[in-house]
């Protein structure tokens, strides 16, 4: 309990112990309506007595509560909407009839609530001396207990009333809830206060007993039945000789459902429309995107509800820019299908990427117009050093280490041996996890996945000719999934969307509390001090995570080339900081290299993708230097100067809108590159240390996979650098388990940083950047840190898919 709810708790059981109260409608006799206190069942009639209780509502509900007794009449009728209820309890005897209605609203969360009532009657309220009342209540709840304070205070001021309602889960679900109550009204002698405590148990969905014990000769039992939007109620009060009867109907949202628990499992086919871009993150506007989150949750709700037999995917339109997506969704699919269902998916076209992602169905499906393309995997690199030569621009390249290569393409004519050896082995690492994957899936050779990648699939194979060669099983279209589905399992199936999962229907009153929360930070693009990867901002977010209690684990995923050493420092020493009060997991996504990797070193676990490009722990820098251009283009610099290399930057702009290039005017003498030598080396022996620790070995094991190589995800696995492999799914259950939390206990994800409103590029329909592949801004990038030390990786390995996927994130 935070402290502001403590207090507020505290002045209410002040106010409740010490005030004397005077006659209100009496509790316990009105509660007899109700099967058990109404803080351990649903929300107590609509928050009739405990108005917190409303904010447990998360749908219209509607109560009707009446009597078959023939010496009571009493009745009620109850309403409410999230936030907001109605009440009115009828009562009629032989000195006359009285209606007392409540109106309630409540705010807060399922941890603590606060809600307020306003109470009157009409009939005969002389006789029965009601008067008009003030409620508050409130309410705190953790997974096992819930504690209630109500106090009723007439409008005076003079009477007043209190209520104290514990409740206790042992389970932490609500297969069995214990409860009692305790009333304490003014001009009563304590041995006269009543209270009632009992128990409901609910053994099987939707089917609930309850009994209530109220004083040695009153007692109550009670049997509620649940069908889903509706539900009825019956209960029988024992009072010393005379016995009272009392019946409940119920509409409104949906609760647990006898009829489901014992209908057939497995029948449906949950459809999933994946059409569209499938990204991180949407926009709060404009975006209606999905988000590999929300769809990971999806496929995981299907695969726990028992009623769900198969998916069927609609692949046909999706668009994914990052690779690693189609990644998690295909692991994620995996552990559906190894629960005993199907899943059929539908394609037009197939590159390498979605054929992989397709490929773990039962069933794929394509488009007849569609086909299959896939001709392996490359990893071409553009070499400038000549194209600068001619426009009079000269660089030089401080790389010392062997795989280190990030500026090669301007200071190299091809590949160094040390690059090529690298990115021969990523390659075939890449390679050999698709063939396995896909060869594994469809049951197929290693040999025949080689001869279709080089003799059928290279530039594409039409939609009969991959039935033909069994890379797909049917042709059709999305239209005819329903006649799919009847085909492959052989008769017709009941097809439903997202909103039938159970997941998404149960009511709130099967937890309580709000559930743990799990931060996931996203960490996309290239880190610098105040952009991309912005380290002042993730710094201030960490320290933000780290001070909030009701944040136990933090799991930060990374897809980021690198870019600035000390922005990577900055960042990872706010993760090191957080890591000493809650867990923090590395989900690494397509590409986590170079300083990329530098965010991941101080987490307490990373997890991999095994096509993940990773690794590249090394230090490299260049300096570009006018060597023509200035005088070919007609200008000259003047200057004077007190130091010797106090005109290392000086120099002139080039003339290009919007590009902002700035050239020095000279190449750095053998002294300057001798210092700049030195500091490339400083910050290598740094990162290396920082690796050392964080991964928990000598700085001499680091110094074997380091030298600016990059590793895949498996391989880094196999040396040491990532702890396990797997998607954001796979980090969620690390960090559940490293916080304290069960496995499949449910968790509330937060995302940040916060995305934009909104995003023209999703407004438009276009990408705002269109010079993402030009050699000018390639340049413009490296000459903002000119002569610095970059923890990045080669601007080639940028691929395109990576810098669309990050665009609106940056």
């Amino acid at each position: 309990m935070k402290l502001s709810e403590f207090k507020v708790f505290l002045v209410l059981l002040i106010v409740m112990t010490n005030t004397a109260f005077a006659f209100i409608p009496n509790y316990h006799d009105q509660s007899e309506l109700f099967l058990s206190s109404p803080g351990a069942f649903k929300t107590g009639y609509e928050g009739y007595y405990n108005p917190a209780l409303l904010q447990y509502l998360d749908s219209p509900e509607f109560d009707y509560v009446w009597t078959a007794s023939t010496h009571s009449d009493r009745s009620g009728l109850f309403f409410g909407v999230p936030g907001l209820g109605l009440g009115v309890i009828k009562n009629k005897d032989a000195s006359g009839h009285i209606n007392d209605y409540r109106i309630s609203n409540a705010f807060g969360d399922r941890d603590f609530s606060l809600g307020f009532g306003y109470g009157w009657s009409d009939g005969d309220t002389n006789t029965f001396n009601r008067k008009k009342l003030f409620t508050i209540g409130s309410l705190w709840r953790s997974s096992e207990f819930s504690f209630g304070i109500v106090g009723n205070f007439e409008t005076n001021g003079k009477e007043q009333e209190g209520i104290y309602d514990i409740a206790y889960r042992p389970y932490g679900n609500e297969f069995i809830t214990l409860f009692a109550d305790y009333a304490v009204k003014n001009n009563e002698k304590p041995s006269k206060r009543r209270k009632s405590l009992g128990a409901v148990i609910e053994p099987f969905s939707g089917i609930r007993f309850a009994t209530r014990y109220f004083n040695k000769d009153h007692i109550s039992f009670g049997l509620d039945f649940s069908f889903g939007g509706t539900g009825i109620s019956s209960q029988r009060h024992v009072i010393g000789k005379k016995d009272t009867s009392y019946y409940n109907l119920r509409l409104g949202g949906y609760d647990r459902n006898i009829f489901r628990t014992y209908m057939k499992k497995e029948t449906n086919y949950l459809i999933l429309d994946l059409s569209g871009h499938l990204n991180y993150r949407h926009n709060s506007l404009f975006d209606k995107s999905n988000t590999i989150l929300a769809v990971l949750d999806i496929i995981d709700a299907a695969r726990k509800d028992k009623h769900i037999g198969g998916i069927a995917i609609n692949a046909t339109d999706m668009k994914v820019t990052n690779p690693s997506i189609l990644w998690e969704l295909r692991d994620k699919l995996k552990e559906f299908r190894a629960a005993e269902k199907h899943v059929v998916v539908f394609i037009n076209e197939a590159s390498m990427d979605m054929y992989y992602f397709a490929s773990i169905a039962d069933k794929i499906i394509i488009h007849p117009l569609g086909a299959v393309s896939m001709s392996g995997f490359s990893i071409g690199k553009t070499y400038y050093r000549e194209s600068l030569e001619k426009i009079g621009i000269g660089f030089q390249e401080f790389g010392y280490f062997k795989y280190k290569s990030a500026l090669e393409g301007f200071s190299r004519k091809n590949m160094s041996e040390g690059d090529r050896e690298q990115l021969k082995k990523f390659v075939e690492d890449e390679y050999g996890v698709y063939q396995s994957d896909i060869c594994m899936s469809r049951k197929i050779t290693g040999e025949q996945f080689d001869n279709l990648i080089d003799n059928e699939t290279f530039l594409s194979l039409p939609a009969e000719n991959s039935q033909q060669l069994k890379l797909v099983d049917g042709i059709g279209t999305w239209a005819s999934v329903n006649e799919v589905i009847k085909e492959y399992e052989g008769v017709a199936k009941q097809v439903v969307g997202i909103s039938s999962l159970e997941k998404y229907k149960l009511p709130q009153d099967d937890k309580w509390g709000e559930a743990p929360q799990i931060a996931v930070v996203y960490a996309l693009g290239s880190v610098a001090m105040d952009s991309g990867v912005n380290a002042h901002a993730m710094a201030r977010l960490f320290e933000a995570l780290m001070s909030n209690p009701s944040i136990k684990a933090v799991v930060l995923r990374i897809d980021s080339p690198g870019g600035s050493a000390i922005a990577s420092d900055t960042i990872a020493e706010a993760i090191t900081r957080c890591r000493a009060k809650k867990p923090v997991i590395i989900s690494q996504g397509l590409v986590a290299a170079s300083g990329g990797y530098w965010l991941s070193i101080n987490g307490d676990a990373i997890v991999s993708h095994k096509n993940t490009m990773t690794g590249s722990i090394g230090v490299i820098g260049g300096y570009v230097y006018n060597s023509g251009l200035k005088e070919n283009l007609g200008i000259s610099t003047d200057l004077v100067k007190k130091g010797k290399h106090s005109d290392i930057y000086s120099g002139f702009s080039v003339p290009i809108p919007f590009l902002g290039l700035y050239i020095p005017n000279r190449k750095l003498d053998d002294e300057e590159l001798k210092h700049a030598r030195r500091e490339i080396f400083n910050i290598y022996r740094f990162f290396v240390n920082k690796v050392a620790v964080g991964r928990n070995k000598k700085p001499e094991d680091i110094e074997t996979v380091a030298q600016g190589r990059i590793w895949s995800g498996k391989e880094a696995l196999r040396v040491g650098l990532v702890d396990a492999l797997g998607g954001m799914d796979v980090a969620l259950r690390i960090a559940k388990e490293k916080a304290g939390i069960p496995e499949e206990a449910e968790v509330t994800l937060l995302e940040f940083p916060e995305p934009p409103f909104f995003s023209f590029d999703r407004l438009f329909g276009v990408r705002a950047n269109l010079t993402k592949n030009s050699l000018l801004d390639y340049l413009n990038i490296y000459v903002d840190n000119n002569g610095k030390p970059l923890t990045i990786l080669p601007i080639d390995l940028w691929d395109i898919r990576y810098l669309e996927s990050t665009h609106d994130s940056e």
